[in-house]
């Protein structure tokens, strides 16, 4: 389209030569340009081609063209390209080499799994001294700043600038959504529901079992020690280590440097997993898991609630101590002090074991007394005043 466009016709006619028919024929653009062909041309590129006839047909517009003025072509995104589109820049790779023709293609490493059709291309070309191959390291803070001064036509503020560096890893993709939420008005520690779908369209083409291992990974926080996943993700030892390789050569999950536990290679893919489950998926174990220090009401004794302004008093007959997400010391005599309204809205995880206690419990007051049926599902409550000694 950009030749039609941009080269008289006499030229035009002379850079596509005899593939005028059959690239006439794909882009129709060429065809009011390019001379009229004869009608054994006409009746030629009326017949379906053969794959190695069109690639011949682009080598040599390629060539041609450059045979007037050196071109670059430039392809972007190449891990998205189909097989056709692969064998195409191969072909052109290999055959262009005498001509005055430079081809840059990008992609991304993060997108290419073990079993990616692009890879085998990849590992040919790393042979091939004629071809360079430039990694491009993530943006450090000073040059996310630099970005997202760009994107917002102004210097950001220093925190803002932390948040985007921290939550994006200096990925440059990342950077810009995150930069296009902030300008329509929106927090950049908030993940836009348009990323969050790219994000999550990785994760809907692993298993189940590696969907479940990056749920149960995403409560821990950005990474999660090897034997405590291994504990909550409920997963027997065979299907543990086929979802961490699944999930490892995807580029989800990634071996932290201490070599005891995993990370998520980008913080809001964390997020996305994180957000996107509802609040009654948890287990009751990631929900431990997910703590670092708090405690562990089992069991509920005796309590009052003031009715005019929904404060509470309740002893904990049974409760524990929860150090780096496990249940560790009992806990006598515990306390839990608060307001009904306050701590609905410090309800940050619902679990998935809600049930009725079989037998029947009594709510009264000055003598007047209700049957009551009680239970709920494992809570965690983000703050509450606790009272009570450590055994």
């Amino acid at each position: 389209r950009t030749l039609a466009r941009t080269l008289p016709p006499g030229e035009l006619a002379d850079v596509l030569g005899p593939a005028a028919p059959a690239l006439s024929r794909l882009l129709p653009e060429l065809a009011g340009a390019a001379p009229a062909p004869s009608a054994a041309a006409v009746t030629m590129a009326s017949e379906d081609m053969s794959k190695a006839q069109l690639l011949e047909h682009v080598l040599g517009t390629f060539d041609r063209l450059s045979g007037l003025h050196p071109v670059l072509l430039v392809v972007e995104d190449l891990h998205w390209a189909d097989r056709s589109t692969l064998d195409l820049i191969a072909f052109l790779f290999r055959s262009l080499r005498q001509s005055r023709v430079m081809i840059a293609v990008t992609y991304r490493s993060d997108e290419l799994h073990r079993r990616h059709p692009l890879r085998p291309l990849l590992t040919s070309w790393e042979r091939d001294r004629s071809i360079n191959g430039i990694s491009l390291s993530r943006f450090s803070r000073e040059e996310v700043a630099a970005q997202l001064s760009a994107i917002l036509g102004q210097r950001p503020a220093p925190a803002m600038t932390d948040t985007v560096f921290d939550r994006s890893g200096g990925n440059a993709y990342l950077v810009e959504e995150l930069a296009g939420a902030a300008a329509a008005g929106g927090d950049p520690a908030d993940l836009p529901p348009s990323l969050a779908d790219v994000l999550l369209s990785r994760v809907d083409t692993l298993t189940g079992g590696a969907q479940r291992l990056l749920r149960t990974a995403s409560v821990a926080g950005r990474a999660v020690p090897d034997r405590l996943l291994a504990e909550v993700a409920g997963l027997d030892e065979d299907e543990l280590l086929r979802a961490l390789r699944e999930t490892i050569d995807s580029h989800l999950l990634v071996v932290d440097p201490s070599g005891h536990g995993y990370a998520f290679r980008h913080a809001l893919t964390r997020d996305a997993v994180y957000e996107d489950m509802l609040p009654g998926e948890r287990d009751p174990g990631e929900i431990i898991a997910s703590v670092r220090r708090g405690l562990y009401a089992v069991n509920l004794g005796g309590g009052q609630v003031d009715i005019t302004n929904g404060k509470f008093t309740f002893s904990a007959s049974e409760a524990y101590l929860i150090e780096d997400g496990k249940v560790t010391r009992p806990v006598r005599g515990a306390t839990l002090i608060g307001s009904g309204a306050d701590v609905l809205k410090r309800v940050s995880m619902i679990g998935n074991d809600l049930e009725l206690d079989e037998g029947v419990g009594v709510c009264g007051k000055d003598g007047q007394s209700v049957p009551v049926g009680v239970g709920q599902p494992t809570l965690r409550i983000d703050s509450m005043t606790v009272g009570g000694t450590a055994a």
